[in-house]
């Protein structure tokens, strides 16, 4: 139940301190992984954040959904680069994750959602289900960047199936 799993993580990490960090990302976000897993991230505008973690969060109890990783929350200034998440608006990332061998999509198919509501932007080499027509709509330089994807590669020669589909090409 969701009250016992709190119970048990309140025991087992009550007594630890919040963990700040501030540095270049490759020194404060890489870590050794010693369990394998599948994580669906998405990157939302930042005053969305702590509502769609509270969303997150209550559609996990509404639904029984055991969840032993922690689900991770952190903010991210802007930049200028096209296709990053990040692009002109100040942002937070909401990760969910599942065991390498249960099977994901139930739990996933029950967040995402909430991550789309909010406006969010998937992380780039982590789970989603989004198609090209999706992309398009988040991402305010997109026509331009396939623009540029076109004239470098006219013939698609640096697509996969998976690209075509995101990029919306034909094979």
């Amino acid at each position: 139940s969701p009250a016992t799993r709190r119970w048990l993580i309140q025991k087992i990490l009550g007594g630890m301190e919040p963990e700040t960090r501030v540095d270049y990302s490759h020194k404060t976000l890489s870590t050794e992984r010693n369990m394998r897993f599948n994580e669906m991230e998405y990157h939302l505008p930042r005053e969305a954040g702590p509502e769609a973690l509270r969303e997150v969060i209550e559609t996990i109890e509404m639904n029984d959904v055991e969840v032993f990783f922690p689900i991770e929350f952190r903010t991210v200034a802007p930049d200028d680069i096209w296709l990053s998440p990040f692009y002109k608006r100040e942002s937070c990332s909401i990760a969910v994750h599942r065991y390498h061998e249960e099977d994901y999509t139930p739990y996933f198919s029950l967040i995402e959602p909430i991550f789309r509501k909010h406006e969010g932007r998937p992380h780039w080499g982590k789970l989603n289900t989004l198609k090209a027509a999706d992309f398009a709509s988040l991402y305010p330089k997109w026509q331009d960047f396939l623009e540029v994807r076109t004239e470098l590669d006219p013939e698609g020669r640096f697509l996969n199936p998976y690209l075509r589909d995101v990029f919306g090409v034909e094979a």
